[in-house]
């Protein structure tokens, strides 16, 4: 059950402010730090999870990978505030990120030329990236999750809530709460290894919806149906971008790049600035305790 606005956690420490996503694997919230007065979101699990046989174990699984997204420092996502258990229920908070989602863009404004689209995906990639590296799996990458933040003019990967340790093993989840067309087809399958490639799959799908605006057609159909390339709905596409747009997107997970960053060089260098060091470690402080 949602949260109602105005409800009041932590013994006043944060007031409910509504619902601004749902995810497959939770609930965020927009909240309020009442000792500060700032914005921050919170993040449940799903009524479905919660309410499974093993619920318990996920919850404190949920809890345990908030601990170790904490760790994951970067301008490019989400900075963990706090975690704590209410009424049953266990929360994530971090830092509220103004601004608007890569599908908000695209719905408003129309499809991005390659010049921006792709240096917005490399930062996305920069996330992706340190998650990988902390041995993290983030497996619902999608336009609505990468939020391009209005004060620091930066993409930010959000919807972290059940990020998974691909050296563990996996939550078979119902195939229907996947994201169609930016899910990999080994998502819709029995229970398996994941790899990075999954979120490489998701990446190279919000690229083609970037520049296409369309999504693609959904993996599960992918074996039996002719696939729409992006430039056959987009003809400025370069070769290049589709070329890498498609491998990314190989329907079997040991063709696709194993690493994020070596799938980005894929990609044209002309749109791509020099790789630095700017998503690697946020310095900007956060007043909330």
């Amino acid at each position: 059950m949602n949260l109602q606005v105005g409800t009041i956690l932590q013994n006043g420490k944060y007031r409910i402010e509504g619902v601004v996503g749902k995810g497959l694997f939770g609930v965020t919230y927009q909240g309020i730090h009442s000792p500060s007065n700032q914005f921050v979101a919170l993040k449940s699990l799903s009524d479905g999870l919660r309410q499974r046989n093993d619920g318990h174990q996920l919850q404190k699984q949920f809890l345990k990978e908030f601990q170790r997204l904490s760790q994951c420092r970067s301008l490019h996502l989400r900075r963990v505030l706090h975690t704590f258990q209410e009424g049953g229920v266990a929360y994530g908070v971090t830092e509220w990120i103004p601004g608007f989602s890569l599908l908000e863009l695209v719905k408003k404004g129309g499809v991005l030329p390659e010049v921006k689209a792709i240096p917005y995906i490399k930062e996305a990639a920069i996330a992706l990236s340190i998650l990988h590296n902390h041995g993290l799996l983030h497996r619902d990458i999608k336009p609505e999750n990468f939020i391009l933040d209005s004060v620091r003019n930066v993409i930010v990967l959000v919807d972290m809530g059940f990020v998974r340790q691909f050296t563990t093993d996996v939550i078979q989840l119902d195939p229907n709460g996947l994201a169609v067309g930016y899910a990999a087809l080994e998502q819709y399958l029995p229970p398996v290894q994941y790899t990075p490639a999954t979120d490489i799959y998701g990446l190279a799908a919000t690229l083609f919806y970037l520049l296409t605006g369309e999504p693609p057609m959904a993996a599960s159909f992918r074996p039996h149906s002719p696939f729409t390339n992006p430039r056959q709905i987009q003809p400025s596409i370069s070769p290049v971008t589709e070329q890498a747009i498609l491998g990314g997107m190989e329907i079997e997970s040991v063709l696709r790049p194993s690493n994020v960053m070596d799938w980005i060089e894929r990609l044209p260098k002309e749109a791509l600035s020099q790789l630095n060091d700017l998503g690697t470690l946020s310095t900007i402080p956060v007043a909330i305790n």
